[in-house]
């Protein structure tokens, strides 16, 4: 799917279909601040801490089997049966945090990790077993953000961009735009990098 398809679906998801918050009233669009992540550089862990806070985010993934037995409908008893052995099945987990998460809230990699596994869905005790069988994949991300007054400037130079004569006014204006969006990725960055090197330092 094209970068340009996916932003707009999947903004309209979030805005609009997220069961976790309500739906965004248009009175809140002026106080709107979007961000958005392109995720880059997947990479396998070869464990579930294989991946560094403030650089990395990660998807895990894990299974935790459990057993189906039979139940003796007249006694009310469940007990594995001789004729039908019990059947093992496999309840599949998985969640994601973008790297800025743990950096943000102060979290180690253990932390984030015990967090995640939550996140996926599953409650029970966290072993060594289970963190030992998870599949971890770390990537990097490039974000970027806009206000929604920044958003309107933006679209009203991409319509007078479109709607001008000149092929050459046209290439300026959207060189502006690439060297305003890379000087905010910049900036970003570097903001992150500070709050990286700012976490390092409160660390005992």
């Amino acid at each position: 799917m094209p970068v340009a398809t996916a932003l707009t679906k999947y903004a309209l998801i979030s805005a609009l279909q997220d069961q976790r918050f309500q739906p965004i009233h248009p009175s809140e669009l002026a106080r709107l601040r979007v961000g958005v992540s392109l995720l880059v550089q997947y990479e396998p862990c070869q464990n579930a801490y294989d991946w560094t806070v403030g650089t990395h985010g990660i998807i895990i993934n894990f299974s935790v089997p459990h057993t189906t037995t039979t139940s003796n409908t007249t006694s009310g008893t469940s007990y594995f049966s001789s004729t039908h052995p019990p059947q093992e099945s496999a309840q599949q987990y998985s969640a994601t945090y973008l790297p800025e998460v743990a950096l943000e809230q102060g979290w180690d990699q253990a932390t984030t990790v015990n967090s995640l596994i939550q996140k996926a869905g599953y409650h029970r005790p966290i072993t060594p077993q289970l963190i030992q069988s998870i599949s971890c994949t770390r990537y990097q991300s490039s974000k970027v953000k806009l206000t929604f007054h920044e958003y309107l400037q933006l679209q009203m130079s991409c319509e007078t961009t479109t709607t001008t004569a000149a092929p050459v006014r046209a290439s300026l204006r959207l060189q502006q735009q690439q060297q305003l969006l890379l000087q905010r990725q910049q900036q970003q960055q570097q903001q992150q990098k500070q709050q990286q090197e700012n976490s390092r330092r409160r660390r005992p």
